[in-house]
């Protein structure tokens, strides 16, 4: 990961997706690494730091909201973006309750994803402002 951008982690079984999110958000100023399945986002979640971790709701080997408790565990400070192809209320009552920033559906709108990113970027960093002025 380049320490100079923020970095995230987006986590989904399709490649298209992972290529397109990967190409959009490196022209916005992005480092974006990728994981196929649970077992190997898992791995780069203990091994590196994430500002941003995108989950993809259906994966090979686990549910994104399972993926996402231990997202919480692994990466507290980090904005939480679930997406999903097979949306209902109670995925996204959960999503949400455990911890995810936000809750959008595929096919997604990728200027969306931006926007939502950046908010909670920002929203992250206020506090953090707000402490080191005192």
């Amino acid at each position: 990961m380049d320490e100079a951008r923020p970095g995230v982690l987006l986590i989904d079984d399709e490649e298209d997706i992972v290529r397109t999110f990967t190409l959009f958000l490196e022209k916005f100023g992005y480092s974006v690494d990728s994981a196929s399945n649970g077992g190997e986002a898992e791995v780069k979640l203990s091994e590196n730091l994430y500002d941003v971790v995108v989950f993809d709701y259906r994966l090979p080997d686990i549910t994104g909201t399972d993926l996402l408790r231990k997202a919480n565990l692994l990466q507290p400070r980090a904005v939480k973006v679930m997406l999903t192809g097979f949306p209902s209320l109670e995925n996204a009552a959960e999503s949400l309750s455990l911890g995810a920033d936000s809750y959008l559906l595929k096919p997604v709108d990728m200027n969306e994803v931006l926007a939502v990113i950046e908010e909670k970027l920002r929203e992250r960093a206020e506090p953090e402002e707000t402490e080191e002025k005192k």
